[in-house]
């Protein structure tokens, strides 16, 4: 579980995953005008004990952030997986209260220029950066479509926001997403960084689960 205040992620429990899985750079600085990439929100990737299996649906997942920033990238995890993880779509936007989001706020992810990608076992996938104003300490809902048969075998089952599951369909640019079920749990999901001047990072406190 990783809660977020003010620019501090505390990750209790399986912390050092979360690190170990966080993408080269994400901590680090970069030649961008002395600009460079923060973690505003991280979950440790665990190993699924659900037996869930989408199919077709759209699954929208709420996160909470600590700083905010212009520019944001999402990391999608298949760390646990034993085949591959076919992404048809995946949308970013300002959360709005259940499963909808706040209108104009949506923006389609991108992977190296494709709006689909497929993850391979074991892998880490980043987004294109898209422009959002992110504040801090404010609420993103990330919708990911999964168009095949897919087993969330890489998943943070005790997530303290909602996770929207669709009826059948692509659902992850819909200001008001249809859905029949919900859980504690993100899928996949593994990070969201923000772009953020020099000087500004984030304080990872490590813990154990009690």
């Amino acid at each position: 579980v990783t809660f977020a205040f003010g620019g501090v992620l505390f990750v209790p429990g399986h912390a050092a995953l979360a690190l170990a899985f966080a993408p080269a750079g994400a901590f680090a600085a970069q030649d961008n005008g002395g600009k460079h990439w923060v973690a505003t929100w991280v979950a440790a990737p665990l190993e699924g004990t659900s037996r869930d299996v989408f199919r077709n649906q759209t699954v929208r997942m709420i996160v909470h952030t600590s700083i905010g920033g212009k520019r944001v990238r999402v990391e999608f995890s298949n760390a646990f997986g034993k085949e591959s993880l076919v992404i048809g779509a995946a949308h970013l936007a300002i959360s709005s209260q259940n499963a909808a989001i706040v209108p104009g706020s949506d923006r389609s992810l991108t992977f190296d220029g494709s709006s689909s990608v497929t993850v391979p076992p074991g892998a880490l996938e980043v987004s294109d950066p898209v422009d959002l104003d992110v504040a801090a300490s404010s609420d993103l809902a990330v919708s990911i479509y999964v168009p095949e048969a897919a087993d969330p075998a890489t998943m943070h089952p005790l997530g303290l926001q909602t996770t929207y599951m669709s009826v059948a369909g692509n659902f992850t640019g819909a200001e008001t997403m249809p859905y029949n079920w919900t859980a504690l749990a993100w899928y996949w999901l593994s990070g969201v960084d923000v772009e953020a001047g020099a000087g500004t990072g984030s304080i990872v406190a490590l813990g154990d689960a009690i």
